[in-house]
């Protein structure tokens, strides 16, 4: 038997594999562990999430006012955005963190290929030899426990080939699920992991309501 350590499995490629090989699994949650609801009660009394600016809301939608899910995920940055845009997002990051945010160190993430488009005033320099830059997958890392704000600038899909190729066997990646583990694992890269006072700026009103979802949920009994 294998004991594995982790949290929202549900949207794990692990759990793609456990699947794909029929491998058997259950769910066991500590009981020596705070209670999910707990934890997530003290998170959001900690967690202040900054809503963008009109011109990103603005971005996220048609010209006959539907929402625009993929808005700010890879392909709308390989396909859609251009210096325009760039110039203007960069803008309004800027604006929101010097009104609505702290006055803390700030990390921030977006697509490695789009960084230099997105680098601003207040978030891109080296603060006490740390980069402000953090890949958006970043795991196991206590370098950013001070930092107070943060920049989240991705909408997290999970790899269409990865996807297309799996339900050939009938095995289903949950995209939400997927998209919300990896941004919590970004979250507590800073200082919220300390239960401390945190600033968020999410720009994909997609992952927003994700967050936003989750900390209101009640969590499954497991067993």
């Amino acid at each position: 038997s294998c004991t594995v350590l982790t949290y929202l499995f549900e949207g794990s490629l692990m759990k793609c594999w456990f699947d794909l090989n029929q491998m058997e699994y259950s769910y066991f949650y500590p009981s020596t562990l705070r209670s999910e609801q707990e934890i997530k009660a003290i998170i959001r009394n900690k967690l202040h999430i900054v809503k963008p600016s009109k011109y990103i809301q603005d971005l996220q939608v048609d010209q006959r006012g539907m929402p625009t899910p993929n808005t700010f995920s890879s392909n709308w940055y390989k396909l859609t955005a251009n210096e325009d845009i760039f110039k203007r997002m960069k803008s309004s990051i800027v604006s929101q963190l010097q009104e609505n945010m702290g006055k803390g160190k700030t990390f921030w993430t977006t697509f490695k290929k789009f960084k230099s488009k997105l680098e601003g005033k207040g978030y891109t320099r080296a603060v006490k030899g740390v980069e402000p830059f953090v890949p958006k997958n970043m795991r196991a890392s206590n370098e950013y426990s001070e930092f107070t704000n943060c920049l989240y600038t991705v909408n997290v899909y999970p790899d269409t080939t990865l996807v297309s190729h799996l339900s050939q066997f009938n095995v289903e990646v949950n995209r939400d699920v997927y998209a919300l583990s990896e941004m919590i694992q970004f979250l507590f890269r800073g200082c919220i992991r300390k239960h401390e006072d945190m600033y968020i700026l999410i720009l994909s009103n997609r992952m927003r309501k994700l967050l936003e979802n989750y900390l209101l949920s009640t969590p499954p009994d497991c067993k």
